[in-house]
């Protein structure tokens, strides 16, 4: 029997729970798997805690303040409910998934997308839990309501997954330690305390974890105040992520900062080392590395909520920064004109994807060319922007750069039938896109100005390389490669557009003569076009799935399979009072029940 549930990943609460947010149910859509969703959500409480708010603080009192990483889950009932809106997806294939939730209720006696089998193993459906790693070991905190039927539990589960272990106990501190062994390693150590069960992993269920009775010992000498309830990070996460769903991770400035310390010195050590079983490092990446190492220095703490309704998956992260990297994010993300309303006009009807990016156009020059060029690239770039203007005539920093309105919208029309043919086609997916950047000017007689002194040097541009035509009253700068337009722009009325892609200019050019505003895309994100510093995109999936389906081929029925069910999704960076938040929301279409 065990070596038919050899696939199910570790032996305990920590993976079984974690596998079952992943489950997407089986036989969506067919009477049976309807009456089941119908009985399993009359198994369920009236009334439980659906958003981590209600239990985590709880459970943070339990946990030291040092840990490296935080799992809360408002209660069970909350997760099965999740998972009983996700079936409705069918983002697998359901035989498959029928398989492996009947061999795990038979052989270990638990369905992780069933109430009712959560209360027969001593669960309570209507407490938190929280998982976690400590000081390198992992943990899991689970309220009990039969102490009995839970060890039974987990009896059953270790001695299918594992056979006949050998269990050891010892009192700490008037609190029994179960600790069990397999093979003279320990797997998990168990305790039960305020009707808490108290459960760590050992080295033979988490290869490289300390002892688990230490870990446990930690965790039951924790002092009040030195819990991950008062640590400052997990109060800002928790005060802005707390109502956000039933699923809330914490992570900690400074654990996120080894990771990208231990890769930075593992790099650095393959360099000298000279591995050559290793691919050394690329000087890109190393630099790329080293950036984020230093960014990450004012990094706090992050927390990730998930939540799903029955048509979306919304996962919002809040990063905690300190007060000066605030401040120089919100510095260079702050639109001199901040008028969301009038970048509607702009937006056309038939696109695919939106995207609106807001910024500071001098703070953000500097800061892009000295992390991109440093010191060389900051003179090259003085020497371009000296071309662009002629003394006396034309200042292209004061007209054009710096009278920028800091708003920036991105328009995705479609990708060209040209780039569907696959990668045998030797066709570029970028070269193929139809899509356009919108620039709104502060001042747009400036603007204006500037582009007719152009307009009337334009005998002295380039032959061949640069044409300039009137349509309908807007001036088109069309930029050519080897007689093949590369890139256009359209300017009128204090707008700039650029294009790409084949006839992307006609639908420019209508909205920059100020046709009749088009209504906003349905999928596009409210956040999007919120006041203040924004960055993010929304995108119709139908696009992209038809882009992948069409490259690739050999995949196409999986990725039909899995992708069928979006529809769009956004993501949306913002920056709050106290952090950053980036919002992700994916919307799916749910497959009808039959009747």
């Amino acid at each position: 029997m065990r070596a038919r549930t050899k696939a199910i990943p570790g032996a305990l609460l920590l993976c079984l729970l974690l596998l079952s947010l992943s489950e997407p149910g089986c036989r969506c859509g067919s009477v049976e798997e309807s009456e089941a969703q119908r009985a399993n959500a009359q198994a369920l409480p009236d009334i439980f805690p659906t958003n981590t708010g209600e239990t985590a603080q709880v459970l943070a009192a339990r946990i030291p303040g040092d840990v490296d990483a935080a799992l809360f889950v408002s209660s069970v009932a909350a997760l099965v409910q999740m998972m009983d809106r996700v079936k409705r997806w069918r983002l697998m294939d359901p035989e498959q998934l029928e398989g492996i939730f009947k061999d795990l209720e038979a052989h270990h006696g638990i369905n992780p997308g069933n109430a009712q089998s959560y209360r027969s193993n001593g669960f309570s459906l209507v407490d938190g839990l929280a998982f976690g790693k400590l000081g390198g070991g992992w943990f899991a905190i689970v309220k009990v309501e039969d102490q009995s039927r839970f060890e039974s539990f987990l009896d059953k589960f270790i001695n299918e997954e594992y056979g006949r272990p050998r269990v050891h106990e010892e009192v700490h501190e008037g609190v029994t330690f179960s600790t069990i062994y397999v093979l003279r390693k320990d797997l998990v150590t168990v305790a039960y305390v305020d009707g808490f069960a108290y459960l760590v992993a050992g080295d033979r269920l988490i290869k490289g974890s300390p002892p688990s009775p230490q870990t446990l010992e930690r965790l039951l000498a924790l002092e009040p105040s030195n819990a991950l309830s008062n640590r400052a990070s997990f109060k800002a996460v928790f005060e802005h992520m707390g109502s956000a769903g039933p699923i809330l991770f914490y992570g900690p400035g400074e654990a996120l900062q080894g990771l990208l310390e231990g890769m930075l010195a593992s790099d650095e050590s393959a360099e000298k080392e000279g591995d050559k079983k290793k691919e050394k490092p690329k000087a890109d990446d190393h630099d790329t590395l080293k950036q984020l190492t230093g960014l990450l220095t004012e990094l706090q703490g992050v927390g990730v909520a998930v939540q799903a309704s029955e048509e979306e998956l919304s996962l919002r992260t809040f990063v905690v920064v300190s007060e000066e990297s605030l401040a120089t994010l919100r510095l260079a993300t702050t639109p001199g004109v901040d008028d969301p309303k009038a970048l509607l006009e702009l937006v056309p009807a038939d696109i695919s994807g939106l995207g609106r990016l807001t910024f500071a156009p001098e703070v953000l020059e500097q800061q892009v060319i000295s992390l991109l060029y440093g010191e060389n690239g900051a003179k090259a770039w003085e020497d371009i922007k000296g071309k662009l203007s002629v003394r006396f005539l034309m200042n292209f920093e004061d007209d054009v750069l710096y009278n920028l309105s800091g708003q920036a919208l991105i328009g995705l029309f479609s990708v060209e039938e040209s780039a569907l043919k696959g990668a045998a086609e030797n066709v570029d997916v970028i070269q193929g896109l139809r899509g356009a950047v919108f620039l709104p000017f502060k001042d747009a007689t400036k603007a204006d100005s500037y582009f007719s002194k152009v307009n009337a040097v334009s005998s002295l541009l380039p032959k061949g390389q640069v044409e300039i035509e009137d349509r309908e009253g807007v001036m088109v700068v069309t930029i050519k490669n080897q007689r093949k337009a590369v890139l256009r722009l359209a300017y009128a009325h204090g707008v700039l557009g650029a294009c790409v892609g084949k006839d992307t200019v006609a639908a420019v050019i209508e909205r920059l003569r100020k046709g009749p505003q088009q209504p906003t895309p349905p999928y596009v994100s409210k956040e999007l076009l919120g006041s203040g510093p924004v960055w993010g995109v929304s995108l119709d999936m139908s696009e992209v799935v038809a882009v992948l389906s069409a490259r690739l081929e050999v995949v196409k029925l999986q990725i039909n399979r899995f992708l069928a069910p979006l529809r769009s999704t956004s993501l949306v960076l913002l920056l709050s009072p106290s952090g950053l938040d980036v919002n992700l929301s994916i919307y799916m279409t749910p497959v009808q029940e039959e009747e």
